[in-house]
């Protein structure tokens, strides 16, 4: 009490109240000034850091896109489609007959995946499509549509009156022998078809498993063709002519391009970026304040 009362002795009204508003007014504010500006410099250094992450995830971002467009543009093309291939025999003499077919055949193709340094399979389908033959005999010009036979037929192309049924023998079969430009091979290198149907060539990829390359690939196909024309009566052969046309060559030449996809390279970028983040997340925990 005593120096309570020392205290108020030696302290003005105007002490008092300049104290009273200190303690009041002026303390408090300092207190959450001070915390403020504690929080305030955390909050800042979030941010800091913030933004640098932010730089390095769009550095990971950059790096993810980039190995994106290096995916999409480096996968490999499927070569899968259907192509229509036409071979014509121009006019063939036979004796007494005059002929000319013109051939259709459909060209199915395929490829798998084939990563840098490996190897798929490439399925070739053939299947015929629309011909045609004419016939000029004893003046006059028969012609047919039929079906382009890939094996052998016999067709009846017009009934004659007082003579008989006019008719043509067809067997054919188509072939190809396949080339290859680039780093590439593939085996077998001939296939041939006796029937409709599908065959199955190794396509080999001969460059390095880090390398992004094109194989070119062409399918020249060929139709090989015997012919007999004939008339005939109630079952019985009145003439007959053959011949041996040999390979007629197919038109367009089927042509693709198979890009082969490194899977090491993209490896490697993943790696990468795998690396990138993982800095980033060790450098932001040893910045982290205790």
């Amino acid at each position: 009490m005593k120096e309570l009362a020392e205290f108020l002795e030696e302290t003005s009204v105007l002490d008092m109240v300049s104290l009273n508003v200190y303690t009041r007014y002026i303390q408090p504010c300092h207190f959450h000034l001070t915390f403020g500006k504690f929080f305030m410099d955390k909050r800042l250094n979030n941010l800091r850091w913030m933004i640098k992450f932010m730089k390095m995830k769009n550095l990971v971002y950059a790096i993810m896109a980039l190995l994106a467009c290096s995916m999409l543009f480096n996968i490999p093309q499927t070569y899968a489609g259907t192509y229509s291939v036409t071979f014509t025999t121009g006019d063939i003499d036979l004796v007494v007959f005059s002929v000319r077919l013109d051939f259709g055949a459909s060209v199915q193709t395929g490829v798998p995946t084939i990563f840098s340094g490996g190897s798929g399979n490439m399925k070739i389908g053939v299947s015929p499509e629309t011909a045609s033959i004419s016939v000029v005999f004893q003046g006059n010009t028969y012609t047919l549509d039929f079906t382009t036979p890939i094996g052998s037929v016999k067709i009846p192309i017009y009934d004659i009156l007082g003579l008989g049924t006019l008719y043509a023998k067809i067997t054919g079969s188509t072939k190809t022998t396949l080339g290859v430009e680039g780093s590439g091979s593939v085996s077998p290198t001939s296939l041939s078809w006796t029937s409709e149907g599908s065959k199955s060539v190794s396509i080999s990829h001969t460059g390095s498993m880090f390398s992004f390359d094109t194989v070119e690939i062409t399918i020249p196909l060929s139709y090989v063709l015997s012919l007999a024309v004939g008339v005939e009566a109630l079952g019985i052969t009145l003439y007959e002519y053959s011949e041996d046309v040999g390979t007629l060559s197919g038109t367009p030449i089927i042509t693709g391009s198979i890009s082969t996809f490194s899977i090491a390279v993209i490896a490697i970028i993943v790696i990468v970026v795998v690396a990138i983040v993982g800095i980033a997340v060790v450098a932001k925990r040893r910045k982290k304040p205790v």
